[in-house]
């Protein structure tokens, strides 16, 4: 239901945002349309646009830079104790910021170039996950505000700290 409910939202935004028809625009403005795109005339593309290849090349590494991290998330979570369902949680949490915030990173990519924007994204995220640290790790405090949330009504709560010594 909740699948069928997204769907029918999507469908409803595209309809409404895509107005005026983005391809009667472009004719109206006489500009050249394929009418029969093919796989063939993306691989051309790639080919041929040396920044097709490094936009593909951009994408592909900030999603790699994701997916080590994200694929570790769920072993932290439940080797610290947390259940099924909030590692579920975290999971959709993460994927539902992702594209909360592809607008933002779209207007970064108009205000500081798509470059930088570019460069700079991924050297964040890898420099987060790879910061070191010079003092051992006191999570008593993370704890005990953890532990608050839940007992005033938090449905659940998660925290990771990234180390040398690993992720607690």
């Amino acid at each position: 239901m909740i699948a069928l409910c997204a769907q029918v939202l999507g469908a409803i935004v595209y309809f409404i945002g895509l107005r005026p028809d983005p391809l009667k625009v472009a004719l109206s403005r006489g500009e050249s349309v394929a009418s029969t795109p093919s796989p063939a005339g993306g691989f051309t593309l790639l080919r041929t646009v040396p920044a097709a290849r490094r936009a593909v090349l951009v994408v592909a590494l900030s999603h790699a830079v994701m997916v080590g991290l994200m694929s570790m998330t769920p072993v932290h979570l439940t080797t610290h104790g947390a259940t099924l369902s909030v590692v579920g949680l975290t999971i959709s949490l993460h994927v539902a910021g992702v594209y909360a915030l592809s607008p933002v990173f779209g207007w970064l990519a108009d205000k500081l170039g798509r470059a930088a924007t570019a460069l700079a994204t991924p050297a964040f995220t890898t420099g987060a996950a790879a910061a070191p640290s010079k003092t051992a790790f006191n999570t008593a405090g993370i704890d005990a505000a953890l532990a608050n949330l839940v007992r005033d009504g938090a449905v659940g709560m998660t925290t990771s700290v990234v180390g040398p010594g690993g992720t607690i």
